[in-house]
């Protein structure tokens, strides 16, 4: 990925995208710029996928994709307490981490792989 807001030219970041089969919902991200600390940001997969074709995002996580003469790009804005940073990445790197996602669970069937009554249970009692 690269790093918009560094207010210098594009920086490369190393990025990690990191999901489980048994969190279907959620997609976890690890930011490594070159010359920054290592930041890590999970997020609902939806943003993931719908944010490829329409600006998606009412909070601290914001996905969207531009056109531009060099090719489609993929936004990402991270907003935290400590501060904001955007990310961009080429389309097509986006579109084949989502391919490998859904392949994982499809759209729709994330529930037969989550157990909410598991999850909820330590939370009622």
């Amino acid at each position: 990925m690269q790093l918009e807001s560094s207010g210098r030219e594009q920086e490369p970041v190393v990025t990690f995208l990191h999901y489980q089969r048994s969190r279907p919902f959620e997609i976890t991200m690890t930011f490594q710029p070159l010359d920054g600390a290592k930041a890590t940001w999970t997020f609902a997969r939806e943003l993931l996928l719908d944010g490829r074709t329409a600006f998606t995002g009412d909070g601290d996580v914001q996905i969207w994709m531009l056109r531009h003469s060099t090719g489609h790009r993929v936004y990402i804005s991270l907003f935290s307490n400590s501060g904001h940073a955007l990310l961009s990445a080429c389309l097509r790197d986006i579109n084949r981490c989502c391919r490998l996602i859904t392949a994982l669970v499809p759209v729709g069937r994330e529930h037969e792989h989550f157990d909410i009554d598991a999850e909820l249970g330590p939370l009622l009692r």
